[in-house]
């Protein structure tokens, strides 16, 4: 009779929400909440009793009976976000494979400034990676920028072909090198060779290049005698062609001096590139902010083409561009300006190239 009040209390709508919740729970803590009722109270109108039942879902040690199953789901496209939220935790801990692609249709459409929400979506993804075959065709869904920030709380390797898939659509993705590095850390054998192969593909900025380098062999906790040989044959192509570049630069190419007006030097300022990476340019703001003057180089023969970075303002970030600094390349003969480059008025340096052929 008491058993029977109690359900009485926990279905009649009537009743208070708190305390239908109240009854459903002092059902499950005696083990007499059956599964038919668990799954009502899923997909119940009031919904502090359908969040409650949600969570005691995602507390079943045993399979999940088919009704219980599909009233997670139906939660999951509820237009209430509690009871959304509710819903991808259960499918996260009692779901399989195929709920994969509802959850990440579902992550889709949650707003990109409901932090919590969508946090919630890949945590309950990433559950599911965890326990999934390898062989399963989850591994092979399209990669996209959700796929990849679960991959990262991933320690298998069947992550890593997706991750660099990722990374050849999106080279400049603003967590590549946390990705790549993630994905050659559990990567062996052919895997560890395309991750140096995708890292050579990514950039064309050889202090790039050896960034990059330096983020696999981290990876791969590689020290000496014990470097991959994909990495080894990298790092060697790599210092054979810098030395190559330093030997033509002694023997072909003069050493261009610079000078400002008033003999003093411009000090060097670490700055930051576009892809993330750090690089030392000589700036003016070492002179201090009142500063005006010019750093002027000997006259030299030109190259086919001159690449430089370059950051920094003209005038207010608010205001007009002044155009008063500027970068010239001037023909040392007539005076005639060939380029000019003026600041990307920001702090992340840009790369310059000039065509001098």
């Amino acid at each position: 009779h008491d058993n029977a009040e109690v359900v009485r209390l926990m279905t009649d709508p009537g009743e208070s929400g708190y305390g239908r919740v109240a009854a459903m729970q002092a059902l499950w803590c005696s083990g007499k909440l059956d599964d038919s009722l668990l799954a009502q109270a899923a997909s119940d109108s009031d919904a502090r009793v359908r969040v409650a039942a949600l969570r005691l879902i995602g507390e079943l040690d045993d399979t999940v009976p088919p009704p219980i199953h599909a009233a997670a789901v139906e939660a999951v496209r509820s237009s209430d976000a509690r009871v959304v939220q509710a819903a991808a935790e259960s499918l996260g801990r009692i779901g399989g494979e195929n709920d994969a692609d509802l959850l990440f249709a579902a992550l889709a459409e949650v707003d990109p400034n409901d932090p919590v929400l969508r946090q919630t979506f890949r945590i309950a993804l990433r559950e599911l990676y965890r326990t999934a075959l390898p062989g399963s065709e989850i591994w092979n869904r399209p990669a996209d920028a959700d796929f990849a920030a679960i991959m990262l709380g991933l320690d298998r390797p069947e992550m890593v072909s997706g991750v660099l898939l990722y990374l050849e659509a999106h080279p400049q993705a603003p967590d590549r090198d946390e990705l790549l590095k993630h994905a050659a850390r559990h990567a062996t054998g052919p895997m560890l060779d395309r991750c140096v192969e995708l890292a050579k593909q990514l950039t064309d900025d050889r202090d790039v290049e050896f960034q990059l380098l330096r983020v696999l062999t981290d990876s791969q906790n590689a020290r000496r005698g014990s470097v991959p040989a994909p990495l080894l044959d990298w790092a060697t192509e790599l210092v054979t062609s810098e030395l190559d570049r330093f030997e033509r630069l002694a023997t072909d190419t003069a050493v261009v001096a610079w000078s400002s007006g008033d003999a003093g030097l411009w000090p060097l300022r670490s700055r930051q590139l576009a892809g993330g990476q750090s690089v030392s340019l000589v700036d003016s703001i070492g002179r201090g902010e009142a500063y005006t003057g010019e750093m002027v180089s000997d006259p030299f023969a030109a190259p086919d083409e001159i690449r430089f970075s370059l950051a920094g303002h003209n005038g207010f970030p608010q205001e007009p561009d002044h155009r008063k600094n500027q970068v010239r390349l001037i023909d040392a003969h007539s005076g005639e300006v060939l380029h000019t480059a003026y600041p990307p008025r920001n702090v992340v340096a840009q790369q310059i190239r000039w065509d001098t052929s």
